[in-house]
């Protein structure tokens, strides 16, 4: 199994909101909003991309981390 760990890039934002939205959905209260946070961030000036790193395997990203 072949694992990549590389930083976020553009094509990357959909997917992360999509999955930081299927995590956190109806976990703390009905619906979320978290990844509406990070859609709002992500296209942000202030946005350090390279704080983002994505966890791969076999080319399907799995999980984000928060650095």
């Amino acid at each position: 199994m072949k694992i990549k760990l590389r930083t976020e890039e553009k094509k990357d934002y959909k997917p992360v909101e999509e999955i930081t939205k299927e995590a956190f959905w109806n976990v703390h209260s009905p619906r979320c909003s978290e990844h509406l946070i990070i859609h709002k961030l992500s296209n942000r000036n202030e946005f350090v991309k390279e704080l983002i790193s994505l966890q791969l395997i076999m080319k399907k990203l799995l999980e984000i981390l928060y650095m």
